[in-house]
């Protein structure tokens, strides 16, 4: 603006305009430009103020091309523009490992499904043998459980698809569940101690006697031959609380608040090579979806505790 006013005083002095009108010309060429400038500024303004706010208060960000304000001036179409590629190209890529992920998890369920039918026959096999065998029935057993806990880990992102919540009688999936580690129980001398009640709470069975068998198993794991393993259920409030308690060696101080993270294994999970991680971990990811409060405590016994409400209404939406 300035070199074209410039030029243009040059030129209008050279042919004889006078002073006064070249300045008047130029001071209503100054006022349109001003008013240009205000206009347009005060738009951008706008537009930045809502694009500004869109972004520090939507609860996924990468959902702000759907929400761009309205505008009418080129370089706010063409920056929406550049979003909207950029938000189509990354939702592409998304969905691409989306797909993937999907594959591997029906990979592992398809797995899981088929050795399972020879491991269940390696067990008929060897219960039909001679007692020798009960040590290979017991590592059969092992690799049964570590087997399902892949299929289950598999499943864990998308448990919302895969339960269902109905009242169950939480004593009956007790029993089934230690009914299945009574050897393990029997080989190794284990106390049980059954404190059940006869009420209902609101559940999936299949998902509940799973984490109910990754605790036992620990338990069962950390429990010194001759110990003792308690399984006590009690009334509170509008909910049951199920606690499984035994005097294995305990969960240090530093370890007992990382004990439900991936893979973590602790102390006293380094003294035994088994352990992966990884049973905790799926209890507390299936307690959160299926609104289970877990948790732990360990002084001189070791306490899991699983608190199961008695209504559906955390399910409703």
């Amino acid at each position: 603006f300035f070199i074209t006013s410039f030029i243009l005083f040059f030129m209008l002095k050279t042919i004889g305009v006078q002073i006064e009108a070249i300045v008047i010309a130029l001071f209503a060429l100054s006022v349109l430009l001003l008013s240009v400038l205000i206009i347009e500024y005060r738009r951008r303004y706008k537009y930045y103020k809502e694009l500004d706010y869109l972004v520090n208060n939507l609860e996924d960000p990468y959902l702000i091309y759907e929400m761009f304000p309205h505008s009418n001036f080129i370089d706010a179409k063409i920056f929406e523009e550049i979003v909207r590629t950029s938000n189509y190209s990354m939702l592409d890529n998304v969905n691409l490992y989306k797909r993937a992920q999907e594959d591997y998890k029906n990979y592992i369920e398809l797995w899981v499904h088929e050795i399972k039918t020879p491991l269940a026959a390696s067990k008929l096999i060897v219960e039909n043998k001679d007692e020798v065998l009960n040590d290979l029935s017991k590592e059969l057993d092992k690799v049964e459980h570590y087997v399902m806990q892949a299929l289950f880990y598999a499943r864990s992102n998308s448990v919302a698809k895969d339960y269902i919540i109905k009242p169950i009688n939480l004593e009956n999936s007790i029993r089934k569940v230690i009914k299945e580690l009574s050897s393990e129980f029997i080989s190794k001398g284990i106390k049980l101690e059954l404190n059940l009640i006869d009420n209902k709470v609101y559940t999936d069975s299949k998902w509940f006697e799973f984490m109910l068998k990754q605790i036992l198993i620990n338990s069962l794991q950390y429990t010194k031959q001759a110990g003792k393993v308690i399984v006590k259920m009690t009334q509170k409030d509008q909910a049951i609380k199920l606690e499984v308690i035994d005097n294995g060696i305990g969960i240090s101080t530093e370890d007992i608040g990382r004990i439900f993270e991936q893979g973590f294994t602790g102390v006293s999970g380094r003294s035994y090579t088994q352990a992966t991680g990884m049973g905790l971990f799926l209890v507390n990811q299936l307690a959160e979806a299926l609104s289970i409060k877990v948790t732990a405590k360990s002084n001189d016994k070791t306490t899991i505790s699983l608190v199961f409400p008695q209504t559906d209404m955390h399910f409703k939406i």
